[in-house]
């Protein structure tokens, strides 16, 4: 009963992470870039070049790293399982002495469960920089667009700074 409740418990987590992800992120990023094309049109063209290229790279890694995450999860099943069997017939293995194969085998198990998560982490970790990296250079080009057109007194300098933070709110969204 109690672990059917804990996975009924992580299965509603996942639905609120989903729906966070899918819901509110959307709306952020669209609300970002309309007002950036309220605030300066060449701004907005900066942001529709930016969020493609972002959209594009995490959705690669994520298509990647989607199945590597699935042999992690069966991986951790497995160490979780041979615990669980272990707790429940330490009495058996102790009385047939088998305590060293089980220890061979849970440890193996747990050399797969860290090898997977070591190739699943190699390539995660790779998204975290590149999306930060897009988008410096889209703050980049949006401070340097912005600098020429507050010069030529096209835009205030309060709407550059607009801009800079939505592109910011567009980071912490993606």
């Amino acid at each position: 009963l109690l672990d059917n409740l804990v996975l009924v418990s992580i299965q509603h987590l996942w639905l609120l992470i989903k729906l966070r992800l899918f819901l509110r992120s959307p709306f952020v990023v669209i609300g970002a870039l309309i007002m950036a094309f309220i605030v300066s049109p060449s701004g907005g063209l900066i942001f529709m070049l930016i969020i493609p290229i972002l959209l594009a790279i995490i959705f690669v890694i994520l298509y990647f790293t989607r199945k590597k995450y699935q042999d992690v999860q069966s991986d951790l099943d497995v160490v979780v399982r041979r615990t669980r069997e272990n707790l429940q017939g330490v009495r058996v293995i102790r009385a047939f002495i088998k305590e060293d194969n089980e220890s061979k085998d849970f440890n193996n198990s747990l050399n797969k469960l860290a090898s997977s998560q070591k190739k699943v982490n190699l390539v995660s970790t790779i998204l975290n920089p590149i999306t930060y990296v897009i988008i410096n250079i889209g703050i980049i080009l949006v401070v340097y667009v912005g600098a020429k057109q507050v010069e030529s007194q096209k835009l205030l300098q309060g709407d550059v700074i607009a801009l800079y933070n939505y592109m910011g709110q567009i980071l912490v969204e993606l």
